[in-house]
This record gives C-alpha cells, structure tokens and sequence, in this order.
C-alpha cells in the first residue's frame, strides 16, 4: 500500500482472531465484539491528527484493562498485532 502511494496504513503483525473465536473459544458473551471495537479504534486513530500516537493511545489503555482484569477482551492477542505507519 506504501509504494502505490497511501500515506497511512495500519497493519497487523498477525492474523487477528474475530469476534466469534473470542464467543466459541474463550466464551465471551456475543455482546462483547472485540474486534469491532478494535476497527473502531483504528478508524478513530485514522481521522485524528496524530494517527500514530492516538493508536498508541488506545493500545496502551487496553493494556492497563488487561494488567487490571485480565479479561479476555482486552488481551495483548488482538490490539498488540497493530502498528500505524505514516508516510
């Protein structure tokens, strides 16, 4: 995407796992939408000034949940995967 021109992407370093697995594996109610919050986020982050630091933002207050409750919503699994690159 950089060398066709975009000047923002945000990527994963691996696959994500969708909200279904975190309902089936690890038996999150279905109200509970981790990875919709989680595109929500970037999408925030994209339309900011600083796209980089309010990622990072995001990603640093879904470490303190995880490091407070470590519920299953909040792990490291999904919203550590990401990085923001800016052109």
């Amino acid at each position: 995407m950089l060398h066709n021109g975009a000047e923002l992407v945000t990527a994963t370093r691996w696959v994500l796992p969708t909200s279904f697995a975190f309902h089936r594996l690890a038996g999150l109610p279905e109200s509970v939408r981790p990875l919709s919050a989680a595109v929500v986020a970037v999408d925030t982050a994209h339309e900011d000034q600083d796209p980089v630091a309010r990622l990072g933002r995001w990603q640093r207050e879904q470490l303190d949940h995880w490091r407070a409750d470590g519920r299953i919503e909040h792990s490291p699994l999904l919203w550590a995967a990401m990085t923001c690159i800016v052109v």
